[in-house]
């Protein structure tokens, strides 16, 4: 580990390659961060970035024009955290999907923080496979969370999602990591529960020789420094401090324990020392040395909660303690002549002067706005809408907009209109009754959204909206989500992981009566109107939210377009110098853009499959790989699209090939139902009666692929039917025995099924394809009454079995369908995990019914 005096800004720009930043603060001049620090941040890459900040002391910035922001809501995120004391930590987290950097320190973001004082700051860097880096961030991570938590009553939630959206660019952050005994260990104060002393020092083993503090801030009691002195018992505390600017109480500094030494000089150069410091060392010649960014003082070490900070330090023990306070040279203190009197009076004369001007004044507010739909919402908490008065709207140049005289609640927000020039609003005085003015920042929600994506999801947008404008950047694509679905990490809710008891229902039925569509009335939305997420960030999360969730969209344009690939937008771009010239796009070649999506879209395919036989190897990751397989579904059904969209694809050809969909749509229904894997059983399908999104999605889009392969559950022998062909038709009733009851007994994959078959379908095709669908409709109603029923019917059926009826086992926990090919003892069944597609089972343990008709 290098140690050295220099700039945090140099260390900044000297690191790239990131993509989202988390910078906390206690104070900052605003247009310092906004002009350098931002500004480099865009530049190289890092798109997405928040700023979190003390309440207090942002608006105390606020009510000053030239210190107030100018693109906080707009190109970063500039969350205020309130706390009992002060929010007080110095952390810069930057991160990608393969490596992060975490700074902990004194600094803030000031100019003086970042590249003139004398400031303390541990820079841990690291990369793929470095479990003791990606440990100590993850530590910083749930540091921030805990205090973003405890200050969630005045943040709006789409403050709280862009924290949490940094972990969609860094997926290997862990939100409970796990704490190391190692050289190198991350602290940070709780809003609760012990303090950080008492974490600290448990890890300090006594005798203690000496103790080393630097800082440039004491208790006006000099409490914590007694509280080393108690807790340690060292035989020497040597205190480093700045005779020309450090606040330390007056007190008897003639004591044998304590040493006062005169630090201004500590790396021979100028500047105001506000690192902090402390340094221990143990009788066995055992170091420890913890730096950071709590000042020795009692609201920082060890106040109870009621008057706590939000402190972070990092501790370095053993050898590397040693080493580092060498160099900084924090251990040499101790060699030091103790300060003169003249010192100690010059000392004394400022603190009475600063304990003279202290006024504590009213507590400082600052709210922060959403918004949306020419409305500003600010949580209820913030003020009582009974107290409003007015509110004026400022925009980035502090220029006045206009004026809000209404404020009505909506929603569980205080709502103000704005008619004006809305998205210019960048920040609200609110004035209450009592003469009272509060300050409200004001984020625009898409504009959070658009910078929350990752470089992936931005690259996948643009191939999108390359197709729309006549780019060949089909081949792009399908790689961008192949890497999405299969290469990128992502998480799954964990209540998706616990697998329902046996016989418990699963789905919501619409009741028993005939329905001749697969559209719902108003009604059944109602009934089944909140569906739960398996997946809500990261890149695939987004895929499935561009691909399922806005279907209507398909491969339109969007707003994406208008960026570069790292996601910044034109006037971003202004003054890089990696701007790249315009290339003229070449008109598609389409007959050569099917052939490589025919190549991709195999390659995909056995992707899909090669998922399906590690998952039921390993016997775990069921969820992940349904995911996986919607995510294959929804772009081969946007590729089916582009078939209807190209006027030239060649005669018989496709961009999705018949044998591909097929084999396909035989390994998913293989390994969600047959026997022998039946993914779908081994995960809650619901929770607290709410559906998984994911599963009904994709119960719809198996039904629609079934179409897509010319599948129907009423399909008869045709005449002279070859017997390729006769297998063919008994393969795909077969397949629908088990597709159809679950997809059309579930309101929202029946709309999956229903809109996938209309925009794959070609015009003159159109009448067919809705009679499929009422048929389907039907016949699938009765078939998800007979197998809700089917551990009562099992006793009732006993009429004789015939080829080409349907059957199931009698006494089976999750009753599947099936097709009896010889209806003789022993009954052959079709078995879609068999190689040979059928299985033979005792005549009575089967129960045979007709297929319902439509």
């Amino acid at each position: 580990m290098e140690t050295e005096w220099v700039p945090i800004l140099e260390i900044l720009k000297k690191k790239g390659g990131f993509e989202a930043s988390i910078i906390t603060t206690f104070n900052a001049y605003l247009p310092f961060y906004e002009e350098i620090i931002l500004r480099h941040l865009i530049y190289s890459g890092c798109r997405h970035n928040v700023l979190m900040m003390d309440t207090g002391c942002l608006s105390e910035s606020l009510e000053t024009p030239t210190l107030r922001p100018q693109f906080a809501g707009h190109r970063y995120t500039l969350i205020p955290i309130s706390t009992k004391g002060a929010f007080h930590p110095k952390i810069a987290l930057l991160v990608s999907k393969k490596k992060g950097l975490l700074l902990v320190g004194s600094n803030n973001m000031t100019l003086s923080g970042w590249g003139i004082n004398k400031e303390l700051t541990n820079c841990i860097t690291f990369g793929a496979g470095d479990k003791e880096g990606v440990n100590l961030v993850s530590q910083a991570w749930a540091f921030l969370r805990t205090w973003l938590d405890s200050a969630s009553e005045l943040l709006p939630s789409a403050l709280q999602d862009a924290f949490q959206a940094v972990k969609q660019f860094a997926p290997w952050l862990n939100d409970n990591p796990h704490s190391e005994e190692g050289e190198l260990r991350f602290y940070g104060s709780k809003p609760e529960g012990e303090t950080i002393w008492a974490a600290v020092s448990k890890s300090i083993e006594k005798p203690i020789e000496r103790v080393t503090v630097i800082g440039p801030f004491f208790d006006s009691r000099f409490d914590f420094i007694h509280t080393l002195k108690h807790d340690l018992n060292p035989r020497e505390i040597v205190i480093g401090i700045d005779p020309e600017t450090v606040f330390i109480p007056e007190i008897d500094h003639k004591s044998e324990v304590l040493k006062f030494v005169d630090a201004s000089r500590i790396n021979q150069s100028s500047g105001y020392l506000h690192a902090k410091a402390i340094f221990i060392e143990g009788i066995s010649s055992k170091k420890w040395l913890i730096t950071g960014s709590a000042n020795p003082s009692r609201p920082a070490w060890n106040a109870p909660m009621q008057h706590r900070n939000a402190e972070a330090v990092i501790m370095h023990s053993g050898r590397l303690a040693g080493e580092i306070g060498e160099k900084l040279g924090v251990a040499g203190l101790k060699t030091l002549d103790p300060l003169s009197e003249e010192n100690w009076s010059e000392i004394n004369k400022r603190s009475r002067l600063e304990q003279a001007k202290e006024n504590p004044g009213k507590p400082k507010r600052c709210l922060v706005g959403i918004a949306k739909k020419g409305l500003i919402q600010v949580a209820k908490s913030g003020f009582s809408v009974l107290e409003y008065l007015g509110a004026v709207c400022f925009d980035e140049y502090q220029k006045r907009v206009c004026d809000c005289s209404r404020c009505e609640t909506i929603d569980d927000f205080n709502s103000i209109p704005v008619a004006n020039d809305f998205s210019s609003v960048r920040f609200l005085e609110i004035r209450l009754k009592g003469d009272q003015r509060v300050f409200c920042l004001v984020h625009h929600a898409e504009e959070i959204a658009r910078r929350s994506m990752s470089s992936r999801q931005v690259q996948f947008r643009r191939n999108l909206a390359a197709l729309q404008d006549g780019s060949s950047d089909l081949e792009n694509l399908i790689v961008t989500i192949e890497k999405i679905i299969f290469d990128e990490p992502f998480e799954i809710d964990p209540s998706a992981k616990h697998r329902q008891p046996p016989g418990k229902k699963s789905r919501v039925t619409n009741g028993t009566q005939e329905i001749t569509t697969l559209m719902t009335d108003l009604s059944e939305a109602k009934k089944q109107k909140f569906r739960r997420r398996m997946v809500t960030s990261g890149d695939i999360g987004h895929l499935l939210d561009i691909l399922i969730h806005h279907l209507g969209e398909g491969l339109e344009k969007d707003p994406a377009e208008s960026t570069d690939k790292l996601g910044r937008s034109e006037e971003e771009l202004i003054g890089t110098d990696d701007e790249e010239p315009e290339v003229e796009i070449e008109p598609i070649d389409t007959p050569k853009l099917v052939k490589i999506a025919n190549r991709k879209v195999r390659r995909l395919v056995r992707r899909m499959i090669q998922n399906f036989e590690k998952v039921d190897g390993i016997k775990e990751g069921y969820e992940k790989c349904l995911v996986k397989l919607l995510g294959v579904l929804a772009l081969l059904r946007e590729l089916r699209v582009l078939d209807n969209k190209l006027e030239d694809i060649p005669f018989g050809e496709t961009f999705v090939p018949v044998h591909e969909r097929e084999l396909l749509l035989k390994q998913s229904v293989k390994y969600l139902y047959g026997r022998n894997h039946n993914f779908l059983a081994k995960i809650e399908l619901s929770v607290h009666s709410h559906p998984w999104d994911e599963v009904s999605r994709l119960l719809g889009l198996l039904l629609w692929l079934a179409h897509d392969c010319g599948a129907r559950l009423n399909d008869v022998k045709g005449f002279n039917e070859p017997p390729e062909e006769e297998k063919k038709r008994i393969s795909n009733v077969s397949l629908m025995l088990l597709i159809t009851p679950d997809a059309v007994s579930d309101c929202e994959a029946s709309n999956e099924a229903k809109l996938s078959i209309e925009k794959t379908t070609r015009k003159h095709r159109m009448v067919i394809a809705k009679e499929w669908i009422k048929e389907h409709k039907r016949m699938g109603e009765k078939l998800f009454q007979l197998k809700r029923r089917a551990h009562i019917l099992h006793k009732r059926i006993n009429g004789q079995p015939r080829a080409g009826y349907a059957a199931f086992i009698r006494n089976e926990i999750n009753p599947t369908f099936s097709l009896i090919l010889n209806p003789g003892d022993p009954v052959t069944l079709t078995d879609v995990c068999s190689e040979n597609g059928k299985k033979m089972y005792h005549a009575a343990k089967v129960a045979a019914f007709k297929i319902p008709q439509p």
